[in-house]
């Protein structure tokens, strides 16, 4: 992930979405779900026992 960081800092690039496939998707779709859907996924990712 420092690689991609690095490379979009030298392409003059102000954010970078480092990471697998999965990540860059759902970095896109942030970006037009609603804030409540936004809202139930982070809760329900953020509840004890669900970091695996």
């Amino acid at each position: 992930m420092a690689e991609q960081g690095l490379a979009a800092m030298m392409r003059g690039d102000q954010t970078v979405t480092a990471g697998s496939l999965l990540n860059k998707v759902q970095t896109a779709a942030g970006k037009i779900a609603p804030d409540r859907l936004k809202a139930a996924q982070h809760r329900r990712m953020a509840e004890p026992g669900c970091g695996s």
